[in-house]
């Protein structure tokens, strides 16, 4: 494609050289002779700024969204929002690539990487050729990218559907965020179904107020298209808002209320649980009612993709755990979960399972994130002190903050001081040596992050290797 094809599709003025397209991108440093380069204005750095070093390093189109300097031999555009053209552009550039997928996105603040997770593997297990776009990377068959975001950057999403297309992948389920949304990552992108899980309280550092965060989940119901597909959780008071802002096909599931896919007589345990999805029984190994709900949209989907679902009781039976999520590991007659759980809902979630099964103490160690949702700490202080459990506050990802000061805005939420341990390994640690047989220990908010974010360095450490060392 050439440069003035692309402006003629984006409604923008033409260029005075018009000349091949070797690649579009917003990161300077990717660029390679005849690159587009989006220069897009972050909350960190200005890509205006980075204009010069895109060009040196190829670029021989720059759209921007101010006049700079500009450097003869190189075309310049300008836009009102170079994020906005950048997903049209890509969508464009782009378009034989996602043309013949299926792209199924699962939308909601708890449940997403769970959720898409037992899909895509239920697609491999049937053996339809899929791809897993979400928190924990990119997956598929002989084929793994870690990237930052639980939705990545448009152009990431973008090398993923070429790598699709080159792979005779069929299927791509992806996470979508609130933030990505927002963001743009995800304009233009033709979903075939979109799942909504749940809707409570996160994000709002960025989103600011509950109506706007909400607003960001309902955007891609309202652009989907009318021959495709919703699939909604009933049980959740927000669905109301999806079913009203959608045109497309609804399918909805529940526990609770009338739907088309329904739990009944479910039974849960330290080994997983047993249901009845509309009237066909299975066996999970998942922990949780709550995991309950991430197992029903499979029934649906299969409904609005056509494709079977008898063997979905085979599937999860043999399905052992998402990694990250309510991960159990046995030492000495304890059980220790890992569990990415990080909200209000998703920790009392957590909790409120583990007290239904434990027969000992239950210690939670738990930290806040910094620069994050600071309205959130005492909260969840004052969700711990209810609980009444051997609470072990501790750090997580302080960023640029003090972690002693995001720890003081958890205890807050305490009427009585919990234990206090700033370092999470020597917090762990402490849980591991105090607890005995038939307690459990919570080790909660960051799942199989192998990292702790500190001063804009993310240093090497996982929970999972704490537990690994204390084992021997």
């Amino acid at each position: 494609m050439k440069v003035n094809k692309l402006c003629r599709r984006l409604g923008l003025p033409l260029a005075i050289f018009n000349h091949d397209i070797f690649q579009i991108t917003d990161d300077s440093r990717s660029c390679i002779e005849n690159s587009i380069f989006f220069a897009i204005s972050g909350s960190r750095i200005d890509g205006h700024d980075l204009i010069d070093k895109a060009i040196d390093n190829g670029a021989a189109t720059i759209f921007l969204e101010h006049k700079v300097k500009e450097r003869l031999g190189v075309n310049y555009i300008y836009c009102h929002s170079t994020k906005r053209y950048l997903a049209i552009a890509l969508k464009e550039y782009h378009k034989y690539a996602t043309k013949r997928l299926k792209i199924i996105g699962v939308i909601g603040t708890n449940g997403k990487t769970t959720t898409s997770t037992l899909i895509y593997n239920y697609l491999q297990f049937i053996n339809l050729n899929s791809m897993l776009i979400g928190s924990n990377g990119c997956y598929a068959k002989d084929f793994y990218h870690q990237h930052e975001n639980t939705t990545p950057k448009a152009t990431e999403l973008y090398s993923y559907f070429e790598y699709a297309r080159n792979h005779k992948i069929k299927y791509i389920v992806m996470e979508i965020s609130s933030i990505a949304v927002s963001e743009l990552r995800v304009l233009g992108i033709d979903f075939n179904t979109i799942i909504y899980t749940n809707f409570s309280e996160d994000h709002l550092d960025y989103h600011k107020t509950m109506d706007r965060y909400l607003f960001a989940k309902l955007i891609p119901f309202y652009k989907l298209q009318e021959n495709k597909n919703v699939i909604v959780n009933l049980d959740d008071k927000f669905s109301e808002y999806v079913i009203k802002h959608s045109t497309a096909n609804i399918i909805g599931y529940s526990i609770r209320n009338e739907s088309k896919y329904k739990v009944s007589n479910l039974i849960h345990n330290e080994y997983g649980m047993e249901m009845d999805i509309n009237n066909i029984h299975v066996r999970s190994n998942l922990l949780g009612r709550f995991n309950a709900y991430n197992i029903l949209p499979l029934f649906s989907l299969c409904e609005a993709l056509s494709i079977s679902s008898t063997c979905i009781p085979e599937f999860l039976n043999q399905f052992k755990q998402v990694d990250g999520r309510m991960n159990v590991f046995e030492l000495n007659g304890r059980n220790v979960i890992i569990d990415y759980a990080h909200t209000e809902e998703a920790i009392k979630s957590v909790i409120k399972v583990v007290k239904e099964l434990a027969k000992g103490d239950i210690y939670i160690v738990l930290g806040c994130g910094g620069n994050r949702e600071r309205e959130k700490r005492t909260k969840i202080g004052k969700l711990l002190d209810n609980e009444k459990c051997i609470n072990i506050i501790t750090s997580d990802n302080s960023r640029f903050e003090n972690p002693e000061d995001i720890i003081n805005e958890i205890l807050l939420g305490f009427s009585q001081r919990p234990i206090v341990i700033i370092d999470r390994k020597e917090a762990i640690m402490y849980a591991l040596n105090k607890s005995k047989e038939n307690d459990y220990i919570l080790i909660l908010g960051k799942g199989v992050e192998n990292y702790l974010d500190i001063n804009g360095k993310k240093e090497p450490y996982s929970d999972l290797d704490v537990i690994n060392e204390y084992r021997g």
